[in-house]
């Protein structure tokens, strides 16, 4: 009976170990409890044959494939990255038409730096003629007013100023006012202003002994002073011409040309041809 017994524990022991190697490699210690509790079982010979594959699948291969498995997705972007390069290094080819545009640019690009030195070289000639011009422009809106002009002559002893003034309306002139101041030394030319007097003030008796009406003759000097003042003034309206001029003539002097209603704008451009500097003003 106790042999039967103990054949069985040994059955069943023997069944609760499926591996036979195990069975054969662990002797069994009948002195020891047997427990139910299956056992974890060793790994067989299949799978230490599936890890070496599996290990010697993962060696590195030549191939660009190979690479990209065994780097993984950093690689894949490496190559990646290297194809742009290759890509962007490719020479630019343009097409007729844009080499054209590309050729005006440039030349328009040289252009501009041109003009721009140009203009900055000749600012101040620029700048000049843009005030000339636009004085030009304010006085001919002047339509009526006066036309001052002046001229500045010297001697080797005397400093001579002329001004002479035009009153116009509607561009048309009606009366002319003509100053020469001449200036000195006061002790060195006192009998220079004295002649320059004294031929003034015969002029201004040739018109007042003729009763000319229209012009007006003042003479100013006083002994001791450096300068000699001669006005002569015209109103066209009244002016006797033909006396007006027989008594210069008779004076020794020469009589303004000037005519009523004579336009403005001709008379400046005489008088600039003297060399005078004009100003319309209003």
């Amino acid at each position: 009976m106790n042999n039967e017994e103990n054949n069985l524990n040994n059955g069943s022991v023997q069944n609760t170990n499926a591996n036979p190697e195990i069975l054969e490699s662990t002797p069994v210690d009948s002195s020891q409890p047997v427990s139910n509790t299956p056992q974890p079982s060793a790994p067989s010979n299949d799978a230490e044959v599936l890890t070496t594959e599996d290990t010697s699948s993962e060696q590195p291969r030549t191939d660009n494939s190979a690479r990209v498995e065994t780097a993984g997705e950093g690689h894949i972007h490496l190559e990646a990255y290297q194809v742009h390069e290759k890509k962007e290094k490719k020479p630019i080819v343009r097409t007729a038409e844009e080499e054209k545009g590309y050729s005006r640019r440039r030349v328009a690009m040289i252009l501009f730096f041109v003009f721009l030195i140009a203009f900055v070289i000749f600012l101040p000639d620029i700048r000049n003629l843009y005030i000339q011009y636009k004085t030009h422009v304010e006085e001919e809106e002047v339509d009526s007013g006066k036309l001052i002009c002046t001229l500045d002559r010297s001697t080797d002893e005397l400093d001579i100023t002329y001004t002479e003034t035009f009153s116009f309306k509607n561009y048309l002139l009606k009366s002319f006012n003509y100053k020469v101041e001449t200036k000195g030394d006061a002790n060195k030319d006192v009998e220079k202003f004295k002649e320059l007097y004294n031929k003034c003030d015969n002029l201004s008796k040739s018109v007042g002994m003729n009763n000319l009406s229209g012009v007006y003759i003042e003479c100013n000097y006083v002994e001791g002073d450096n300068t000699v003042v001669e006005t002569q003034s015209f109103d066209y309206n009244t002016v006797d011409k033909t006396g007006v001029k027989a008594a210069y003539t008779e004076a020794g002097f020469e009589y303004p040309e000037f005519e009523l209603d004579e336009n403005i704008n001709e008379i400046e451009k005489s008088v600039l041809s003297g060399g005078f500097s004009c100003q319309k003003v209003s």
